[in-house]
């Protein structure tokens, strides 16, 4: 994911700023799949209240502690795991995925590319790039107990910020 940070609508501060992250207090966040943790790096950076924990393969998180600033070290740490394993119970789950608007709804430019982006899920990985109504019924067929509590759509990202409790 480090590579598309370079482009403007994947910055990494559109999860940054996009998400109240003051509100959750002194909060553990978990960077699942989080790679050499560019975005952990980048929320570590703005917010004293949040402990960070980036967990991804063994061979990912081996040398990725020497990337994190020395002054957030103790801040953001870097842990092998499974991402099929499961995590603490009772944690809010904040995923940051594309989420396809009803057409018509967006900026015809991000309708484009939102849809171009959905074409090449399905020609490429036989998938899709899913709808609010698609990530609720993926979390509930996951979990009963998961709800999809809101959505938030930055401006100028291809990305929202999908918030689970």
């Amino acid at each position: 994911m480090e590579v598309f940070a370079t482009r403007p609508e994947y910055d990494p501060s559109h999860l940054t700023d996009g998400y109240d992250w003051p509100s959750l207090g002194p909060a553990r966040v978990i960077d699942v799949g989080g790679a050499q943790g560019h975005v952990a790096t980048e929320l570590a950076k703005r917010f004293d209240n949040l402990d960070i924990l980036i967990q991804d393969m063994d061979k990912v998180v081996e040398n990725a502690g020497a990337r994190i600033p020395v002054e957030l070290r103790g801040k953001a740490k870097f842990m092998a795991h499974d991402i099929f394993a499961p995590q603490p119970p009772g944690a809010r789950i904040i995923i940051q995925d594309t989420c396809m608007p009803e057409p018509g709804v967006v900026a015809w430019w991000k309708e484009k590319y939102l849809r171009a982006e959905d074409l090449n899920m399905g020609a490429i990985f036989n998938s899709h790039e899913r709808t609010v109504d698609e990530w609720g019924a993926l979390l509930a067929s996951a979990d009963s107990r998961f709800s999809l509590q809101r959505v938030i759509e930055p401006k100028l990202s291809a990305l929202g910020i999908i918030e689970v409790m």
